[in-house]
């Protein structure tokens, strides 16, 4: 498995992804849609960066950094961290053929690896709380729960911090 940052020629696959991960999603309330506005700067550096897993050339996961206060501006103020720097970690997904298999756990470390680098105090997430995948790979890197959200459309979320190295 190799993973790298994706970039605009990965639009096609990414766009793929998701589609495969929505219509196979145990539990719709487990993800959120994707707004416009988030999908304009999937690509855009100063907004998102994305990593994926790559298998012959296959993307088959993906997790989003989400750089802008647009994504995680509300979930900051409601656990009141606004004097902090923060990015968001998001859009954890697999492939549902490659589940279980250490894919988004490769895909966190690297994104761990790479937040390091940046002028960051926390990294944040927002999962259901009763997604226990996601708690579990978000528990198992450090994360804790700090608080709890209502968003958009009634889709209520856990919000994790966890300091960065």
């Amino acid at each position: 498995m190799k993973i790298s940052i994706l970039n605009k020629t990965n639009s096609n696959e990414l766009e793929t992804l998701i589609n495969e991960v929505e219509e196979n999603l145990k539990d719709k309330r487990f993800w959120l849609p994707i707004g416009d506005a988030s999908r304009n700067h999937f690509f855009d550096s100063s907004w998102t960066i994305f990593f994926g897993a790559f298998e012959d050339d296959r993307l088959i996961g993906a997790i989003g950094l989400f750089l802008n206060e647009n994504e995680y501006g509300e979930s900051q103020k409601s656990i009141n961290m606004q004097d902090k720097k923060i990015a968001e970690v998001g859009r954890i997904m697999c492939h549902p053929e490659y589940r279980h298999k250490g894919v988004a756990s490769c895909l966190m470390e690297e994104l761990l690896r790479y937040s390091g680098g940046l002028d960051l105090d926390y990294l944040l997430a927002t999962v259901h709380p009763h997604n226990e995948p996601s708690q579990r790979l978000l528990k198992k890197y450090g994360f804790i729960k700090e608080g709890y959200i209502i968003k958009s459309e009634n889709y209520e979320r856990d919000i994790l911090i966890r300091r960065v190295e």
